[in-house]
């Protein structure tokens, strides 16, 4: 199973308020993510808040999503709070999501 911070943030959001439902997290991107913590800083540690290109991928309501990306731009994170919000208020809510990823083979 994989431990990313962001699971790990709605799921310590929702034990620590044992009598909180789903129902009760926003469907705004910025109140939601405000809700279960806001992705922390590679280097500081310290929560910030998310920039704009990783709010219009969150706000993108097309039906596939494809990124050409770098490293360590926040992307990832992105997408990840993207899923966790569709699948816990969203309409992707009771269904199973996936993410996949495609590379090129290994270059000699």
């Amino acid at each position: 199973m994989i431990q990313r911070p962001i699971f790990r943030a709605l799921r310590e959001a929702l034990a620590e308020a044992p009598t909180a439902d789903l129902d009760d997290l926003s469907t705004d991107p910025v109140e939601f993510n405000t809700q279960i913590g806001l992705p922390a800083h590679p280097r500081t540690g310290r929560p910030s808040p998310l920039l704009k290109y990783q709010l219009d991928i969150i706000r993108y309501q097309g039906p596939d999503l494809l990124v050409v990306k770098s490293n360590k731009i926040g992307v990832t994170e992105a997408v990840l709070r993207d899923m966790t919000m569709k699948g816990a208020v969203g309409d992707c809510r009771g269904f199973q999501l996936m993410m996949t990823r495609s590379g090129h083979a290994a270059r000699n």
